[in-house]
Order: structure tokens, then sequence, then C-alpha cells
């Protein structure tokens, strides 16, 4: 889990949230699920809530979400399904950080922990803690040079495919999850041929 403070902080999420205004803290779930996600920038929508509701875990089952962001799925999983354990994988380590206050203000902290690094070379972390009984996934939507990238960096990296595409995103779901696990992806409809592919490979 990330540390309790960023360098130089101190004090509790409320502390974090005045000391890095460009952030913010949301409720989900009827206020069960605190997230803090970036003023501007990409901001978690409906999909982080069909996510996790479409994954078929029971308490005590292990779950990964690969590309967590601010953890808003993971968190609302967590809320949903009583002593699931959920682990967030993500390439950026600010949202990582942010991932782990939104945990500890909803009161999961000891069930859901969140790690920085790339799904194309995962982490020790994450790697010594599969298989998992599911993973979940939301994607980028768009393929790389299909579309301007939105000026914002983080916007761009969770829209836009970069170095892993969709293809890498469905063979790290696949060498993460149990023999008889699921993989639950939340994805465009007009790249459904793009999925299948990808299974099939996979």
């Amino acid at each position: 889990m990330a540390p309790d403070r960023e360098p130089g902080q101190t004090g509790g999420p409320a502390a974090a949230v005045a000391a890095h205004p460009a952030f913010e803290e949301t409720r989900l779930l009827a206020g069960r699920v605190h997230c803090f996600q970036p003023v501007k920038g990409y901001r978690s929508a409906i999909d982080a809530i069909l996510l996790p509701a479409a994954v078929p875990a029971a308490s005590g089952q292990r779950v990964l979400e690969l590309g967590c962001g601010t953890g808003a799925a993971a968190l609302c999983l967590a809320a949903r399904v009583a002593d699931v354990r959920v682990v967030g994988l993500d390439i950026q380590q600010s949202l990582i950080f942010w991932a782990a206050r939104g945990a500890a203000a909803s009161g999961v902290e000891g069930r859901v922990r969140f790690v920085a690094g790339d799904l194309l070379a995962p982490p020790a972390a994450v790697v010594e803690a599969a298989p998992f009984d599911h993973v979940m996934a939301n994607p980028p939507y768009l393929k790389a040079g299909s579309a301007r990238p939105p000026q914002d960096p983080g916007k761009a990296l969770a829209t836009i495919e970069g170095a892993a595409t969709l293809r890498h995103w469905l063979d790290a779901a696949w060498r993460m999850v149990k023999p008889g696990g699921s993989i639950t992806v939340i994805h465009r409809g007009d790249r459904l041929g793009d999925l299948l592919a990808a299974v099939t490979v996979a």
C-alpha cells in the first residue's frame, strides 16, 4: 500500500485534500465509498460503478483490478461484497497514493490495497499475490493513433492505448486469474471484435 503521506505532507485524507487542491473527495454508492479524484483531468464515471457490479465475487475471494486509477471500482466492489480482498494496479504512482487514501476513508484499507506498476511487467507484489479468483479492468477505449490525445496526460493514459494494447490487457488478466475464475471487462461495443480476438488468442 502507498505510504501514509506524500513527502512533506501531514495529517489524514482531509489534510491531504487541503494540501493538494487539484484533488477532491467524491462519494459513491450513497456515500459508502470515498474517492479522491482530480478536479481536472480524468474522473471516474458510471463505468466504475458498473464494472464491480458485474464481477461475480463472493465473500473471502480475491480480486485484481488492472488500471485501477484512483480506486473507485475497487472500493465499490469492497463496499458491495463483504470480506472480499482487492488489489488494484495502476501505472500512475500519484493516483495510487490517492486510491489508498480512499480506501482509508472508506474503512476498507485492511481489504483493499493499491500498487503502482505496469501491467506489461507487473511488480512482484502483484505477481506473488496471483492467481486471483477474479480480474476486472476498464482499459483505454481508443487505439493509439485513432484520436487526438487529450491535453491532460492522465486523461490521455485513461482513454487512449499506449504501449499496452487491448490484447496486452487481456493477456495480463489471463495470466493473473485462477483456472475457473472470471475476467470482467468494460469496453466499447465497436471494439467487440478486438476483444473477442484477444480472448481467442489468450
